[in-house]
């Protein structure tokens, strides 16, 4: 029984870490970027996609273009109880930033070699604990639940503090200061909670010239055609001098019908001839087409 227990145990322990994992959203997810690509879906400045080998494997990142590069983020569909996952190699000083939608209750978290901090609108909580130089990459954990706020630092407990606006939904994150010799590889976060709408995974799918050029052509169709049924909403206004017509006013039907009863054509030796035409207006554009067989001299 208990070599059953241990093989069950040995098969259900994997199945349980892959399911814990698929919870997490990658919000960097630089598979469709290249090196040295903007990674536009973070609404970032300053910031490209870079890459080195490790182990065999490619492995991309963000760093930044300069000294002060940005990331602004709003993560879809977050919970107010939630974990963040941040992998990095930063050797200059960070801040990661929450802040909710009112743009005024936020906290956040500097990163430095030198010193650490987590703090609300209004306080912090400083430590002289710096970052562990002699690891390649560093990892921070931000779990946010049940109106408090726990930071992890590779894998051991750093500091905690309550939320001076727990109601609030902090979904807006910003993390400035990413300097041109940083590397941020990871960026993932998970809801907490089985009740949960899941995160949406960002839309890094970059589009080429043909389908810039369908979508342009496909805008420019559906405003010509906003035009023909509702003309005065692309500001066509048709003015007629009355006084100036004797009562000869053209009028167009809603079946594309055109009818102008007063043509004035100038004849041989200057004689001017007046004709009572129909045009009809071809599908979905402002073209029309003389009807030939409705001509008559007046």
């Amino acid at each position: 029984m208990n070599l059953f227990r241990v093989l069950l145990l040995s098969i259900l322990l994997p199945l349980t870490q892959v399911s814990l994992a698929e919870d997490y959203v990658d919000l960097l997810n630089l598979s469709g970027y290249e090196e040295g690509d903007i990674p536009t879906h973070l609404l970032g400045e300053q910031i490209t996609v870079r890459q080195e080998v490790k182990d065999g494997k490619i492995i991309k990142f963000v760093s930044g273009q300069a000294s002060d590069g940005k990331i602004n983020y709003n993560i879809s569909n977050l919970a107010r109880d939630f974990e963040m996952i941040f992998e990095f190699s930063f050797r200059t000083s960070m801040l990661i930033s929450f802040t909710a939608s009112d743009k005024e209750a936020k906290f956040g978290f500097v990163w430095d070699c030198w010193y650490m901090q987590l703090g609300n609108n209004s306080s912090g909580s400083y430590s002289n604990i710096g970052c562990n130089e002699d690891l390649a990459t560093q990892t921070l954990k931000i779990k946010v639940e049940a109106g408090s706020i726990k930071t992890y630092v590779n894998s051991k407990f750093f500091q905690s503090m309550t939320l001076e606006q727990p109601d609030k939904v902090y979904n807006e994150l910003l993390i400035t200061g990413v300097a041109k010799e940083d590397k941020l590889y990871t960026m993932k976060v998970s809801n907490l909670g089985s009740s949960t709408t899941p995160i949406t995974s960002p839309d890094t799918t970059i589009p080429t010239t043909a389908t810039l050029a369908a979508e342009f052509e496909k805008g420019k169709q559906a405003g010509i055609q906003q035009c023909v049924t509702d003309p005065l909403s692309c500001g066509l206004r048709l003015t007629i001098n009355t006084a100036e017509t004797d009562g000869c006013i053209a009028n167009y039907a809603t079946n594309g019908e055109l009818h102008i009863p007063c043509v004035n054509v100038p004849g041989a030796f200057g004689k001017i001839d007046t004709y009572d035409v129909w045009l009809q207006q071809q599908s979905g554009s402002f073209t029309f087409d003389l009807d030939l067989t409705r001509i008559q001299l007046k």
